[in-house]
């Protein structure tokens, strides 16, 4: 998907359609087994990987919903040592 030849098309609807209802010889369906907003996030991360989003968009990732802050965004920690070896 990294060059211009997209067979069921690369547009944002499109791109979703196969990857919600699957594609002949080999793309399963996977509309039922993940819910929209991950389809919708697959949808965003093949076109980030196809070239098609421009670099200074904005991710989508929402960091607030994670059970844990990325490290990106945790206070740098200093490792302890003990006296043992």
């Amino acid at each position: 998907m990294i060059d211009d030849k997209w067979i069921y098309g690369g547009q944002s609807d499109q791109i979703y359609a196969t990857i919600s209802q699957g594609r002949p010889d080999g793309m399963p369906s996977f509309g039922g087994h993940i819910t929209t907003q991950q389809i919708w996030q697959l949808v965003a991360y093949v076109q980030a990987m196809s070239g098609q989003v421009e670099a200074t968009t904005a991710s989508s990732r929402n960091d607030d919903q994670m059970a844990a802050l990325p490290e990106s965004r945790q206070s740098r920690q200093v490792p302890v040592q003990t006296g043992h070896r």
